[in-house]
C-alpha cells in the first residue's frame, strides 16, 4: 500500500526553489568517509531524526538507538557539499553549498521489510521544514496538532481563491508552545519559511493550534499573514478540526 501525503500534493505551489536546488546536486559518489568538518552536517542529520521521532509516532521506533556509518561525500562540483550516513535501515543525504551556516536538502529513507518512508525536507541551525514524502505498507500519521495545522491550510488554499497570490511559503516550522496560564489544554504553533541557497527565512504565517486535553478534542486553528513591513495581517481565517474534518468559522483577506 502506498500512502502519499497530502502535503506533497498541496504545496506544489510552493516547492520550484527546491527544484533548483536539488537538481543542482546531482552527482555524488558515495563513500565511508567521515570528516571533522561534517559537524554541522552531523547536527542536521540528528535534528532530521529528531523530527521524525517527535511528529510521526510511528517513527519513534524507527530513531532509537542509531549506529550511523558514511560521512563527506565527492560531489559534482567544488561550490557544493554532499553528505551520506547510513544504518540498517536508514539512508540520510544531505546536499548544501559550501557556507559557513549551510541550509542542508534532506533526503530520508527508512527501509525495513515491506515498509519504505522516503521524507524530504531542509534543515538549518535545528530548524527542520518538511516538504513530504512517501510511506510504503504503514501507516504514518503525524501528531493531531500538525495534521490540524496542515489540514486547515490546505482548504483555505482549496477554498479561497484570493489567498493564492500571498503564498510565499515553501512549508511551516515549529512545535509545541506554552498555553499561557490555560490550565487543561495544550497550544502550538508553526510559521510558515521559505529560503534561498544558503538562508532560512520567516514569510509571515502564523498558524496556531490549541486544543482542550481530553480524549478526542476539538481543535482550535487561527491562521494569520502579515506581509513584510506590515504590522497587522491582512489574511485571517479561523476554524476548527477533528478527526479530519474541518469547519471554518472566519475567513477574511483585506489587502
Amino acid at each position: 500500500m502506498i500512502r502519499v501525503s497530502r502535503r506533497v500534493i498541496s504545496l506544489i505551489l510552493f516547492l520550484a526553489l527546491l527544484i533548483v536546488l536539488v537538481c543542482g546536486y546531482i552527482g555524488v559518489t558515495y563513500n565511508d568517509s567521515s570528516q571533522p568538518n561534517d559537524g554541522n552536517a552531523k547536527a542536521a542529520r540528528d535534528s532530521v531524526i529528531a523530527y521524525l521521532s517527535e511528529n510521526y509516532p510511528d517513527a519513534q521506533n524507527w530513531t532509537s538507538n542509531l549506529a550511523w556509518s558514511g560521512g563527506r561525500q565527492n560531489a559534482s562540483t567544488a561550490d557544493l557539499e554532499a553528505y551520506v550516513y547510513c544504518t540498517n535501515e536508514w539512508t540520510v543525504q544531505l546536499n548544501s553549498t559550501t557556507a559557513l551556516n549551510p541550509l542542508y536538502v534532506v533526503d530520508a529513507n527508512y527501509t525495513k521489510g515491506d515498509v519504505t518512508l522516503d521524507w524530504m525536507g531542509v534543515c538549518q541551525n535545528g530548524t527542520v521544514v518538511e516538504q513530504g514524502y512517501v510511506v510504503y505498507d504503514v501507516d504514518f500519521l503525524a501528531v493531531e496538532p500538525y495534521q490540524a495545522a496542515w489540514g486547515a491550510l490546505q482548504y483555505m488554499i482549496e477554498n479561497h481563491e484570493d489567498v493564492l497570490e500571498y503564498l510565499n511559503a515553501y512549508g511551516l516550522t515549529g512545535g509545541r508552545v506554552a498555553s499561557e496560564g490555560v490550565v487543561g489544554s495544550e497550544r502550538y504553533r508553526y510559521v510558515g519559511v521559505a529560503w534561498n541557497e544558503t538562508t532560512l527565512y520567516e514569510v509571515g504565517w502564523v498558524i496556531s493550534v490549541e486544543y482542550p486535553v481530553v480524549p478526542d478534542p476539538v481543535y482550535s486553528v487561527n491562521i494569520t499573514y502579515v506581509p513584510a513591513g506590515a504590522v497587522q495581517a491582512i489574511i485571517n481565517w479561523q476554524g476548527t478540526w477533528q478527526d479530519e474534518a474541518l469547519t471554518e468559522t472566519l475567513y477574511s483577506c483585506t489587502p
